[in-house]
């Protein structure tokens, strides 16, 4: 980030309150673009940054299907339908504080950094929003008692705190929980389908020996449904198993005109892999990112600053508003019961 004398021969005005706004939007942007990786797995609307409406519906169109006709034969009619998918943009921020002192006293590195970290704070919390709204789950916890097995409604989970001593094995696809004693288990359930997961244990595998297998099983089922995966992403956790796979090839070793996104390590079953803490450690996904979800952008990057007397300090505010939703699930699959804990029970 440039000096404010450096700013004042660069910006055509004489003020500098009013020169910083910009120059540090665009390193707090710049950082938060470095660090993003959830926008290669959606679509982006951008139609309420320019009217004064507060959500958007997304229409997930049907499809119509073409027949033998003999001759004379009345062709029969049919509609395409639309489901209608409504999504509400929320507002999320971060703030920073720059002391007069560390102003006056020169301090470049402390203003640049905390600015660069308000561009990854806030890129940090898009993505999260990204794989949620991927995921389609809920955050939840559970009480178990005594040595026993206990079963969450609905199952379908793409996360368990395994950490707990007492938790002894868990099946994510039936929601079991095998457990030697009291504990409380946080869990997050997915709204998906049963048809959007793929068991890693099934046929007797596990994600450790068979991790190529359990994806190219997921591309599968997407393919199945008429839709074109191009991604991977899993928890770092998750890579063992994909690493000792034959079939994974590292991005050091693609051709120099190979774009690389974020977060990319490499690919397997024809899928760029993502790797990210923001995922959860018991699930990956495989993803057509043209057809799964949308974000709605309401507000892009804004910035309030408010020189602070009362702390003699600079204080810069950053705002976004969007909203993130899974329209169609036929483009998404989720391998879960890959972690250590994972048992068909």
């Amino acid at each position: 980030m440039k000096t404010l004398e450096e700013l004042a021969n660069t910006v055509n005005t004489t003020s500098i309150a009013e020169m910083v706004p910009k120059v540090i939007l665009d390193e707090v942007e710049e950082a938060a673009r470095a660090r993003r990786f959830g926008r290669n797995l959606i679509r982006i609307n951008d139609d309420l940054v320019r009217t004064k409406g507060r959500s958007i519906v997304i229409g997930r169109r049907g499809t119509v299907t073409a027949s033998d006709i003999s001759e004379g034969e009345e062709v029969t009619a049919s509609e395409i339908a639309y489901t209608s998918n409504t999504i509400t943009p929320t507002k999320s921020g971060c703030a920073v504080h720059i002391t007069q002192e560390a102003i006056e006293g020169a301090e470049l590195n402390l203003i640049r950094d905390s600015v660069t970290e308000a561009g990854i704070a806030i890129a940090d919390k898009e993505d999260s929003d990204i794989i949620k709204g991927l995921l389609k789950y809920t955050v939840d916890y559970a009480t178990l008692s005594g040595a026993a097995t206990t079963t969450i409604s609905g199952g379908l989970l793409v996360y368990v705190d395994e950490t707990e001593s007492n938790l002894t094995y868990v099946d994510y696809v039936d929601g079991k929980m095998v457990h030697a004693g009291a504990c409380t288990v946080t869990y997050w359930q997915s709204s998906h389908s049963s048809d959007n997961f793929t068991d890693a244990l099934a046929d007797g595998n596990t994600w450790a020996t068979s991790a190529y297998e359990n994806i190219a099983s997921a591309v599968t089922e997407v393919k199945g449904r008429k839709w074109n995966p191009k991604f991977c992403v899993m928890h770092p956790d998750a890579l063992g198993g994909m690493l000792k796979s034959t079939m994974f090839i590292d991005a050091s070793k693609y051709g120099s005109n190979e774009p690389i996104v974020n977060g990319e390590i490499g690919k397997i079953a024809g899928l760029k892999v993502l790797v990210t803490t923001q995922m959860p450690a018991g699930t990956v996904i495989v993803v057509d990112p043209n057809r799964a979800a949308w974000m709605a952008v309401r507000r892009n990057l804004d910035m309030k600053r408010w020189d602070n007397p009362a702390t003699d300090s600079i204080e810069l505010y950053f705002y976004v508003e969007y909203g993130v939703s899974c329209t169609d699930t036929d483009a998404i699959q989720l391998i879960t019961n890959i972690t250590s804990k994972s048992s068909n029970l």
